[in-house]
């Protein structure tokens, strides 16, 4: 990991009114969740490691009682590999709340440049937006919900066929999203897509936004992409460098534990613990 590039970023997000953000490793919890990393101290207290920056800022921004946080972070989270637990290092950013569609460019600017800094100008942004299955999923009975965006995510159109077909469902525009994924990639594509006006309008600002400020980079639309995090609720980005095939940084809007933010991260180095 090259240190001067690490200063870079939080210079540049520095110079937009980011502040920095630290926050220990462990944190005190009250009560366990499933796969969550769990220490107790010698007075009983319990700790966990940090998995996460987004819910360490919510959690900060509640404690403390900010109005808003806008923040830049730059250290490990914690979590299993298999049955490794890995330390990965992140620098991010986190708005919140999030008033407008520029937090959420002034984020993706901030991200995007970064990843060019680190990984060159060989990387894909790929953006979607959550909304799109609020109304693909209103036809679907909702014990199938899950089913069908788990097979979403996995791009699994056969499967969708199947379903559609056993439990005579019309899942037609859900399988439409799946075939654009691989076929209609392309910025240029937007005009056909099956979403509602405004979610087009917010992917065609947002690809513009990209294409102007970064014209080396490659944009794609993929809303199969629009349910990875559960907590993303508008618009979402990730980042590939297509020389290596990796996901080296993703973000986008989010709604976690009552406020409403935007956050972008950037993946560089991880070890096993």
């Amino acid at each position: 990991m090259e240190f001067e590039k690490v200063v870079s970023f939080y210079k540049r997000a520095a110079e937009k009114g980011y502040q920095a953000f630290f926050s220990p490793a462990f944190e005190k919890i009250n009560h366990f969740q499933d796969k969550t990393v769990v220490f107790f101290d010698r007075r009983g207290n319990f700790y966990a490691l940090r998995e996460d920056f987004t819910k360490s800022v919510v959690d900060y921004k509640k404690r403390i009682g900010l109005a808003m946080v806008k923040v830049w972070y730059a250290d490990y989270v914690y979590r299993y590999t298999m049955d490794e637990l890995t330390a990965e290092y992140q620098l991010g950013v986190e708005k919140i709340p999030r008033r407008d569609p520029k937090d959420t460019l002034e984020v993706l600017e901030i991200i995007v440049s970064a990843a060019v800094e680190f990984f060159g100008n060989s990387l894909i942004v790929e953006i979607s937006d959550t909304r799109v299955y609020e109304d693909l999923l209103k036809e679907v009975p909702q014990e199938l919900h899950k089913t069908v965006l788990d097979l979403v995510d996995s791009k699994n159109l056969a499967e969708i066929e199947f379903l559609s077909r056993v439990r005579r469902l019309d899942l037609s525009r859900i399988e439409k999203i799946i075939e654009d994924s691989f076929y209609r990639r392309e910025i240029e594509h937007l005009e056909s897509l099956d979403v509602r006006p405004e979610v087009r309008e917010r992917l065609k600002e947002t690809a513009s936004f990209l294409k102007d400020h970064f014209p080396e980079v490659e944009v794609e639309v993929d809303l199969t992409l629009a349910r990875t995090v559960e907590e993303y609720n508008g618009l979402i980005f990730i980042v590939y460098d297509s020389n290596t095939s990796k996901l080296v940084a993703a973000g986008g809007e989010y709604s976690s534990n009552g406020e409403i933010g935007v956050g972008g991260t950037i993946y560089l180095e991880g070890k096993t613990c």
